[in-house]
């Protein structure tokens, strides 16, 4: 029984860290902004409703 409460301890401490990393990585990513978002690829810059629509494969309908 005493082993189980060692994993438990261990995992909870690898999960602790990995909430504190990716609040740093979201923190770090709001300071950027979004033009390093665009530029990082982890948001498509759209300059005309229905050229994202058609870029994207959807209907002009369905995008709006």
């Amino acid at each position: 029984m005493n082993i189980f409460f060692k994993v438990m301890q261990v995992l909870s401490w690898i999960a602790g860290r990995l909430l504190i990393a990716l609040f740093i990585v979201l923190l770090v990513l709001v300071f950027l902004g979004p033009a390093a978002w665009i530029k990082m690829g982890l948001l498509v810059e759209c300059k005309h409703v229905k050229n994202c629509a058609a870029e994207h494969g959807i209907e002009y309908e369905e995008a709006r």
